[in-house]
Order: C-alpha cells, then sequence, then structure tokens
C-alpha cells in the first residue's frame, strides 16, 4: 500500500515538473522571439538615413521610428 502511494506521489510531481519545464521553455521563447524582432527593428532603423520614418505593425501593436536630422557641423558628440 506505501508502494502505491509513493508512485502516486512521485508521478504527480513528475507531472508538476514537466508542466514547469514547459511553461519555462513557453517563456524563453516568447522572450527570445521578443529580442530577436526588437534587434531587427533596431538594425533596420540604423540603416535609415536622416529623415526617415518607419513603421512596424505586429500583433495589434504599431511602433513607429522617426531618425532625427543630422547635427549642424556633422558632430554626434
Amino acid at each position: 500500500m506505501v508502494e502505491l502511494a509513493l508512485s502516486g506521489v512521485l508521478a504527480a510531481l513528475a507531472g508538476a515538473v514537466v508542466r514547469l519545464l514547459h511553461q519555462w521553455i513557453r517563456c524563453r521563447t516568447a522572450v527570445r522571439l521578443a529580442q530577436l524582432h526588437q534587434q531587427g527593428t533596431s538594425e533596420r532603423a540604423r540603416r535609415l538615413p536622416a529623415g526617415s520614418r518607419m513603421t512596424e505593425r505586429l500583433a495589434g501593436r504599431e511602433t513607429t521610428i522617426e531618425i532625427g536630422t543630422p547635427h549642424p557641423g556633422g558632430s554626434h558628440g
């Protein structure tokens, strides 16, 4: 009888570990996808000339980036 109860506890524990691992993988994947999207947006914006405007729409969210005009004298400092 004790072995049956122990088996049940171990099965429940294993199920909880599997659910936790699954949730961790899903969250980690979502974070990584967001990082990749942000990196791609930044790289595209960096390549645009001054005075440009870039708008992206993703999952109901809209982001507009306006690239500023160069400083007089050409210095960024």
